[in-house]
């Protein structure tokens, strides 16, 4: 008996001293049967019963018919349901061929199976029995955190200004599916839009445990009140950097959340010196190669602020009202679109300045 796993294209011969066989691989066994009595084959009703491991499940055979040297079939080949059993069943016309002699027969077939993951996980190294063989298989160590279901979700940030400055506070939800995920660590980096961010607050390049519940010193904070220990930092000193979340193991079917707030940078229209005054913060779904461009409405000013009232999820109606009746002649301008990459929507900070 032969046992091999595919790999792209290639089938890899497994030995006792194979290691990390990949757990959700596509397996091959082929077996080589010899000196089958034939009278016997008749007083068992003409088949062969291969009993496959409990290791190996969704089995399959790609050729069903049995033949001889010359092409011509003389039996059928099929994996029955509800045993798992390979089932060889010959034809009486060619087990009664030659009576007179002791009728032997030899072949092989290949099965094809999948492996039971849940067993894998419990117990990487597996050693399995066919008839009177013997096979170790070394399966990979933790395949979960290969296989396993992560599902990593950033929200719409929410605006808020103290002190003259603006900040986004985003809330990171990672959850699991099925399967545990060992030594979870989430990145989270700004990229098109990190022209629009100062820095992250309350975080620096030393590792520190997160906050259990929203603070006053504006620190990332894991859930709400949960005494989870994560950790969280900067990979280095840049601005405004990568946050590094560091999880660890997760339960199946967890859910574990981290709000973080970012400062906005102070910024101006280039050449200019005009102080900027926020006003909105909307979302508008786009392409990724649109950016939400406030001066396509410079000859209606109403269409405009209609649209911005429609989409905002914060606006100041002071200055919206300042707007709508033009005084003071401001202009507007598309500080920086925000998004995510599990959808199409844009979350565009607007602002205000007097020419």
């Amino acid at each position: 008996m032969t046992i091999e796993y595919q790999s792209g294209e290639d089938w890899i011969k497994i030995t006792d001293d194979t290691k990390n066989i990949p757990a959700d691989a596509r397996i091959k066994i082929t077996v080589n049967y010899k000196n089958i009595d034939a009278k016997e084959l008749l007083n068992h009703n003409k088949t062969l019963r291969y009993h496959l491991p409990e290791l190996f499940q969704d089995s399959f055979v790609v050729l069903n018919s049995i033949q001889d040297a010359n092409g011509n079939k003389i039996g059928t080949i099929k994996v029955e349901d509800d045993t798992q059993d390979v089932l060889l069943s010959f034809e009486e016309s060619f087990l009664q061929q030659d009576e007179e002699e002791n009728k032997k027969i030899n072949g092989n077939f290949s099965v094809y199976v999948t492996t039971d993951r849940q067993l894998i996980k419990g117990q990487p190294q597996q050693t399995i029995k066919f008839g009177e063989v013997t096979k170790k298989l070394n399966f990979e160590e933790d395949s979960d955190a290969r296989l396993g279901n992560l599902e990593l979700t950033k929200t719409e940030p929410s605006y808020s200004e103290e002190n003259g400055n603006g900040y986004l506070t985003y809330t990171l939800i990672a959850k699991t599916g099925d399967d545990l995920m060992p030594d979870v660590v989430v990145k989270d980096q700004f990229t098109k839009n990190q022209t629009y961010i100062d820095s992250y607050i309350g975080v620096d390049t030393t590792k520190k445990t997160a906050a259990h519940q929203p603070n006053d010193k504006n620190l990332p904070y894991e859930g709400n009140g949960e005494q989870f220990e994560s950790k969280v930092y900067l990979q280095d000193s840049t601005k405004p950097g990568t946050l590094i979340w560091e999880i660890g193991d997760m339960k199946a079917k967890e859910i574990r959340t981290l709000t973080y707030k970012v400062k906005l940078k102070d910024l101006k229209p280039k050449g200019k010196k005009y102080p900027l005054k926020i006003f909105a913060v909307l979302v508008v779904r786009s392409t990724d190669s649109y950016i939400f461009d406030p001066s396509q409405y410079k000859n209606n000013r109403q269409q405009f602020l209609n649209y911005v009232k429609m989409k905002a999820n914060w606006m100041q109606n002071d200055k919206i009202e300042i707007l709508n009746s033009q005084s003071g002649n401001y202009s507007v301008l598309a500080l920086g679109t925000c998004s995510t990459d599990q959808v199409d929507d844009r979350t565009v900070v607007l602002a205000m300045y007097k020419k």
